[in-house]
């Protein structure tokens, strides 16, 4: 009889595999988002806008702490605790398989986040910049890069497609972020030609998107581990 049992790959959890002085090199994006943070705190008005509808309208005004330090603040919190997840994570031995795409998306998103910052602080200045297709575009470039992403990424208990089933059987989540990958770069290759014909709506694409392919992807994997396991009852969770 073939052997049924889940392929999770799980031995001998070493020391993490990713060195922090890896890590901590991106800190240099914290850095430059706390002193574009102080620099606006100092040039901004005690009012400014924080928040705009889907047609780049501002709708709430704020205090220029709101506006200027909830960025940073975050960004601060993400980088500490992406320094942490190897040292947390119960198969911490796996990140050297995907050591690079950790930093990588590591790097990703906190510039991400700072991009957020530059172009939200370039609104609060007044500058010319029409802050719904800016975003919308930062929306489906994240979405893009996310998709090439996924695929690349070994299992872990922080980092990609996490279902009871694709945590269960390394088969599972291969075959689950393969698919979530494309579905992924989909989203934003539709969301990017419908952003110039109408920003709103490229965002409500890429909303309406997120929630259907975190649907189709959670009932995938089930399937998936179920077809894997279909002569032992007893292995589905």
């Amino acid at each position: 009889m073939a052997n049924l049992e889940p392929k999770t790959g799980r031995g001998k959890q070493d020391t993490p595999a990713i060195p922090l002085r890896s890590l901590f090199a991106s800190g240099v994006l914290v850095i430059s988002s706390w002193a574009i943070a102080l620099w606006l705190y100092q040039i901004l008005p005690e009012r400014v806008p924080v928040h705009w509808n889907l047609q780049g309208e501002v709708d709430r005004y704020g205090s220029k702490f709101e506006g200027t330090m909830i960025v940073p603040i975050i960004l601060t919190f993400l980088w500490l605790l992406f320094l942490f997840i190897p040292l947390l994570d119960p198969r911490r031995a796996n990140y050297a398989k995907f050591r690079q795409v950790y930093l990588g998306l590591v790097w990703f998103l906190l510039g991400f986040l700072l991009l957020i910052q530059v172009l939200t602080g370039m609104a609060m200045m007044g500058q010319p910049i029409d802050i719904g297709v800016s975003i919308s575009l930062a929306m489906a470039l994240l979405f893009i890069v996310l998709g090439l992403i996924l695929p690349r990424l070994k299992p872990n208990w922080f980092a990609g497609i996490r279902t009871p089933w694709t945590l269960e059987d390394d088969r599972v989540w291969e075959a689950t972020h393969r698919l979530g990958g494309w579905l992924f770069i989909l989203i934003g290759a539709l969301a990017v030609p419908l952003i110039f014909i109408s920003s709103p709506a490229a965002l409500v694409v890429i909303v309406a998107g997120v929630l259907l392919v975190s649907l189709i992807l959670v009932v995938y994997s089930l399937i998936l581990y179920r077809r894997l396991h279909a002569q032992d009852p007893t292995a589905h969770p």
